[in-house]
């Protein structure tokens, strides 16, 4: 549109890095799980056509299939009734929440072993799930089913924070879902390099002062 490149400037989104501060992973719903040393998984957020509301479905029958892993997820809306309907039919190791108080958020994403992010092909032309970022800061890994060319996939295998699957396969998803459970190490270092991340990329002070250069002649 004939803006000179030298006169635009990219600031990346980024999370509440002190709010997601958390010195322990007893959320309340989990806690029964953790102490028997069953595996967690957890999505948290919007949920609807666009995020993979089926492939959650497929990755809850794989656990009861295989007899391992639990799914949490913690929604509401269109999504979360479509996942209703699926457990109505049998499925056993799915857990559905409404959204939790905000205070209640850290602890939550801590009491999860990997971490559930979707956006659909289409939709990962035009929106990035913002919910990774909060991921980095809990310092979990991130299994995110979305287009390879959105930017929450690039910056995952930039900095070594998670796995990322094409949303259209739903085998791949549920293979690389046990993959990393069977692999504490890797969920480890994946784990504290989204951490590393964020702590290095969303200190507010930065991101505070790159504002200002910009704006304050």
């Amino acid at each position: 549109m004939g803006v000179q490149p030298e006169h635009i400037t990219v600031i990346e989104n980024w999370a509440p890095l002190a709010e997601m501060e958390c010195d322990g992973d007893d959320w309340a719903p989990a806690s029964s799980y953790r102490s028997s040393g069953e595996p967690i998984l957890l999505y948290s957020g919007t949920l609807d056509d666009r995020h993979g509301a089926d492939l959650l479905v497929r990755l809850a029958k794989a656990c009861d299939a295989r007899n391992t892993g639990v799914l949490f997820v913690v929604s509401e809306g269109s999504g979360r009734r479509a996942l209703e309907s699926a457990r109505a039919l049998g499925i056993r190791r799915m857990q559905l929440y409404d959204f939790q108080p905000y205070d209640h958020v850290p602890r939550m994403f801590a009491a999860a072993d990997v971490l559930l992010a979707g956006l659909s092909t289409e939709a990962g032309q035009m929106s990035v799930p913002s919910k990774v970022l909060a991921y980095l800061c809990a310092g979990r890994p991130v299994l995110a089913a979305i287009p390879s060319t959105n930017r929450a996939a690039q910056l995952l295998a930039e900095i070594g924070a998670g796995q990322v699957v094409s949303p259209d396969d739903p085998d791949e998803y549920v293979e690389a879902a046990f993959a990393l459970l069977a692999d504490p190490a890797r969920r480890q270092r994946m784990g504290s390099a989204g951490r590393q991340y964020a702590s290095r990329a969303f200190a507010i002070e930065p991101i505070a002062d790159r504002f200002e250069e910009i704006l304050v002649p």
